[in-house]
């Protein structure tokens, strides 16, 4: 065990050992309140201590270790529920709860029936970006469930803030506004006082920030509650946690999503201008072009999601030009919205049917040009991702990473830039899947593509290459700079714990590199990298090797 993985542990047992401190002293005071309603169990309600009480137990006890303390405090607020939907308080109401608290009580005193302590969850680490870790702030009145619940995030690379009061929560809100919030759903101040906070929060922060909610709670009113209050998610204690950073993960690339990339070829200077100051505006990047015949050397460059094009130009037409666009396979389907003060319902059709999307005539108010270009840049971005990544690492997949590699090669070969391309496979991935089965050798695969994303550029290009084998670009990279990164990706990734039931293990990595230098197409660049991984395999596995010559 590691140093950081014992200090870990050590944090949860104290954890555990605050929470088990103050166990007694909880059920003594939800045994206080049940003998002060008993007598007259008419006034129980969802606002009452005893409710709240044994809420709260049923929702802290599993995620510390008490399972079969959290279940059991879970049947007694079922009972609860039942009644306060309109079940009459009736001897048998008595018996069962007072049969269901003796339980409790023994539970309580028979301590810990898991280990908390040790708890690993299969198939993440704790490698997020340094400075660059997502801000989640969470409302929770439970201070343990609270500060286990932020001990957890922050091993994903969050930076997670638990509050116990809506003033507290209001005023960090307003400071630094957080780029996701989670917010129980029932607080001291009432059984959904979280859905009203929530809307208070949303007003408070400068974007709104991805919501989710958690909460014991998993009844439909709860839940419509919830969805009126702008959740983006819902989920129920004890918390899968997995499932959490999975969709907060989801949520946080949605609403920090790249600027659409519009690319405005228009003779007229100041008209392309305006047009990008209109976008530019409305978070897009904008590059303009007054002359279309450069368009084949721009369009690797900037990479544009949108085309949009003045259809009459001096020299060339901007049908000619969406022609010549579409005799490359790779832009086939990159959108091209025409401009022009063309009325005539034939000539519009015509520009759509040779090679146009869309058809917006001139003039056009700022409003509609941004609304225009948004929703077909957002389509196109959907169904491209649909088209060009692996579905289950969203990653590139096989033939859009060997186009991307032609478009960089090019680009490459024209800049007299360096590039460089890593092959990289999963050692043994067979016997992962023989040993442990396809589910936590997918966990694999997904660890390594977030791994990847994490550590390597924006400007990078990664993909899954196929079955356990993953491809890499690297722009503007020296192979010995390419090797260096790689091993300790490499090296790093040999160090994380996975886990299958009881078992825990490691996976190894090897790497094959090759440069642009000695290579001009990207078929002989693949060949050479494949030739390199090939060589790591054989000699050992578990390193880099990179073919220079």
């Amino acid at each position: 065990m590691t140093d950081k993985q014992a200090a870990k542990q050590a944090k949860r047992r104290a954890l555990q050992e605050k929470f088990s401190a103050k166990l007694t002293e909880r059920v003594e005071e939800i045994d206080l309140s049940w003998q002060a309603v008993s007598h007259r169990p008419g006034s129980l309600g969802l606002e009452h201590p005893f409710y709240r009480q044994v809420h709260s137990l049923a929702g802290a006890a599993g995620t510390f270790g008490y399972t079969g303390l959290g279940v059991c405090a879970r049947e007694i607020e079922q009972i609860l529920l039942e009644f306060t939907e309109g079940h009459h308080p009736d001897d048998r109401f008595i018996e069962q709860i007072s049969t269901a608290l003796e339980e409790l009580r023994n539970l309580a005193a028979r301590g810990a029936d898991s280990d908390y302590s040790s708890n690993r969850i299969p198939g993440y680490m704790s490698t997020g970006k340094a400075g660059d870790q997502p801000l989640v702030y969470i409302l929770e009145d439970d201070t343990e469930l609270a500060s286990e619940l932020s001990n957890q995030l922050a091993l994903f690379g969050y930076q997670a803030c638990p509050f116990d009061s809506d003033e507290a929560i209001l005023a960090a809100h307003q400071h630094q506004p957080a780029d996701a919030l989670i917010i129980d759903i029932v607080l001291p101040e009432g059984d959904l006082h979280g859905t009203e906070i929530a809307p208070r929060l949303q007003s408070a922060g400068a974007v709104h920030a991805p919501l989710i909610f958690i909460s014991r709670r998993a009844d439909w009113q709860a839940r419509l509650a919830a969805l009126r209050a702008g959740a983006d998610a819902y989920f129920t204690k004890p918390l899968d946690l997995t499932q959490l950073v999975e969709t907060l993960e989801q949520l946080l690339e949605r609403q920090h999503y790249d600027p659409y990339r519009i690319l405005i070829v228009d003779d007229d200077p100041l008209l392309a201008g305006h047009y990008a100051t209109v976008l530019r505006e409305a978070d897009m990047e904008t590059f303009e072009l007054n002359d279309p015949a450069q368009l084949l050397e721009v369009l690797p460059e900037e990479k544009p999601d949108i085309i949009l094009m003045d259809l009459y130009m001096p020299g060339c037409t901007g049908i000619e030009a969406a022609q010549i666009i579409r005799q490359q396979p790779i832009y086939q389907g990159l959108p091209i919205i025409f401009l022009s003060t063309e009325t005539g319902v034939k000539q519009q059709l015509d520009a759509l049917r040779l090679g146009g999307d869309e058809f917006l005539q001139k003039p056009i108010s700022d409003a509609h040009l941004v609304e225009a270009v948004s929703i077909r840049a957002a389509r196109f971005r959907t169904l491209k991702n649909l088209m060009v990544r692996d579905g289950m690492t969203g990653l590139l997949n096989h033939i859009n990473f060997k186009l991307a590699l032609e478009r960089e090669v090019s680009l490459a070969t024209r800049r007299h830039s360096q590039l460089t391309v890593v092959m990289i496979d999963i050692d043994h991935f067979k016997q992962i899947n023989d040993r442990f089965g396809h589910p936590t050798g997918d966990r694999v695969i997904k660890t390594i593509a977030w791994l990847l994303k994490q550590r390597l550029r924006n400007t990078d290009i990664i993909a899954r290459y196929g079955g356990e084998e993953f491809a890499v670009i690297l722009p503007d990279t020296s192979i010995t700079d390419a090797r260096d990164l790689i091993d300790n990706i490499r090296d790093q990734f040999s160090g994380i714990v996975f886990t299958h039931d009881e078992a825990s293990f490691h996976v190894a990595l090897s790497g094959g590199i090759a440069g642009l230098e000695a290579r001009h197409d990207a078929d002989a660049l693949i060949a050479a990298a494949d030739e390199a991984l090939y060589e790591a395999k054989q000699t050992g596995r578990n390193q880099v090797i990179m073919k220079s010559g």
